[in-house]
């Protein structure tokens, strides 16, 4: 039985295989990101992750996302601009 610790079943990975592929799915991902852009701010009102928010660039481009939690007056915010 003690053998069989360190081994895993035929054609699943163990838990170190997974994260080693995972961390090295990351690094090429980093590889092809450049960062394009930042904006920071505060939030003048309270949002809801219901609400769509809209952000425009250079007054021609806008671009809608609603945010992954809550927002309330006075929180500082950061949005990243990626390409990948």
């Amino acid at each position: 039985m003690a053998e069989n610790l360190g081994k895993t079943l035929e054609g699943k990975m163990s838990t170190n295989e997974y994260n080693e592929r995972q961390a090295e799915s990351k690094k090429r991902e980093d590889a092809r990101t450049v960062k394009l852009g930042e904006a920071r701010g505060r939030v003048t009102g309270n949002i809801r992750t219901t609400d769509e928010l809209r952000i425009r660039i250079d007054k021609f481009e806008s671009m809608s996302f609603k945010s992954s939690t809550d927002l309330k007056n006075g929180d500082s915010i950061r949005i990243t601009i990626e390409k990948v």
